[in-house]
């Protein structure tokens, strides 16, 4: 019969006899090397982010990446709201949408803004379009249950939007 009891805890985990003795330790040594590893992890974390949101910036401004032509509309938000454009939260979707690579989240960024731009007009470039900016036909489709998503994706993980009349 096994007379230990599992103690759970942050950040070790004991396995404990029932007379209170700790019979093994799981973990640290109950120092606060755990804590400064998680605290240093964090930091390179941070730093790494911080690294790949920098070639981003770079791979933007790079005429031989991103063609001027490409970066119109990125301008024209950047001129209508760069506090919107410029948000290191914002910007860090498009570099984990692209599995870090920063070269592909610029394009990809630059391809989002000039998205929105034909589809939303030049009001609502560099904000966030909310269903009240929808026109009402669209919204009525979005409601009546026309426009639903197929439960299967496209070869390349994209989900299937199918509109029925």
């Amino acid at each position: 019969m096994n007379d230990t009891i599992h103690r759970r805890g942050s950040p070790t985990c004991s396995k404990v006899s029932k007379n209170g003795d700790e019979a093994k330790s799981i973990g640290n040594d109950g120092d606060d090397n755990s804590n400064n590893n998680t605290d240093e992890q964090q930091s390179r974390s941070v730093e790494h982010v911080t690294k790949k949101l920098k070639e981003m910036q770079r791979a933007i401004d790079d005429p031989t990446i991103i063609r001027p032509d490409d970066r119109k509309a990125l301008d024209f938000a950047l001129k209508s709201n760069a506090k919107y454009v410029n948000d290191r939260d914002f910007r860090f979707k498009f570099l984990l949408a692209e599995q870090m690579d920063a070269v592909a989240a610029a394009k990809r960024f630059c391809f989002f803004f000039q998205c929105k731009l034909d589809y939303f007009g030049p009001e609502l470039v560099a904000t966030d379009v909310t269903q009240d900016d929808l026109p009402d036909h669209v919204v009525e489709m979005l409601y009546n249950g026309s426009g639903q998503q197929l439960p299967l994706r496209d070869v390349a993980g994209r989900v299937i939007q199918a509109i029925f009349q």
